[in-house]
């Protein structure tokens, strides 16, 4: 990102004058994530990756647009608000129970028992596809940050949602590793299971999530 405004040349410099440092503009976080909106905006598939030398702002000017959209669609002066956003850093251990969906211990009177629980994208994506099953193409845009998304093993982290980030919608279902295992979630009551799944014919992204990653150049 920064290396695209940070090199840009304030004056142009004549072709017979001797070999000069070009002057370049000062780094502006405000113009950083004018175009990381750019970006998101022109994307087709609002899959997006920014890529950098180590310590350029990639990180902070992804975070600083994500609170600005979400303190627009709050309509709040709240910078940082995580309604309508996750953020995860992916790393060795990373896998598809994190980003997904896994078997988790629960309590149940005096024994443990395993159930299937969202990971923290599928988790979004049910926040995001029920907002557009309610409101349509009014629904609220949901932002979905993986920071060092180079770090992770990511066939091991995504396996089959990579067809979910190609063809999205819900006319683009898919199986996922334990869809024949009913759902639980957190609600009022504690951690019970879902009777009314969104995703209980099948798994898929929806045209709301906008999915934004970012890495350093040198790996």
């Amino acid at each position: 990102i920064i290396p695209y405004f940070i090199s840009q040349p304030l004056t142009a410099v004549p072709a017979q004058a001797p070999i000069q440092q070009p002057q370049v503009k000062p780094y502006d976080p405000n113009e950083v994530t004018q175009y990381i909106g750019h970006c998101i905006k022109n994307s087709r598939k609002k899959n997006i990756i920014f890529t950098g030398a180590p310590g350029t702002g990639k990180t902070y000017s992804v975070e600083k647009y994500v609170n600005e959209q979400n303190s627009e669609q709050l309509d709040s002066i709240c910078s940082y608000s995580s309604r309508y956003f996750k953020f995860v850093q992916f790393h060795g251990s990373y896998d598809y129970t994190d980003f997904v969906e896994g078997l988790r211990p629960i309590e149940r009177g005096d024994q443990m028992v395993f159930v299937r629980m969202d990971g923290t994208f599928k988790a979004l994506c049910r926040e995001a596809a029920e907002a557009e099953k309610e409101n349509g193409k009014k629904a609220s845009t949901y932002y979905f940050v993986i920071d060092e998304i180079n770090r992770a093993e990511l066939s091991k982290v995504f396996g089959e949602l990579m067809y979910c980030f190609e063809k999205r919608g819900s006319e683009h279902k898919v199986q996922t590793q334990y869809h024949n295992l009913p759902t639980y979630g957190e609600t009022k009551n504690g951690i019970e299971k879902l009777n009314n799944d969104i995703f209980k014919d099948g798994f898929y992204v929806p045209e709301n999530v906008v999915i934004i990653g970012t890495m350093n150049d040198i790996d």
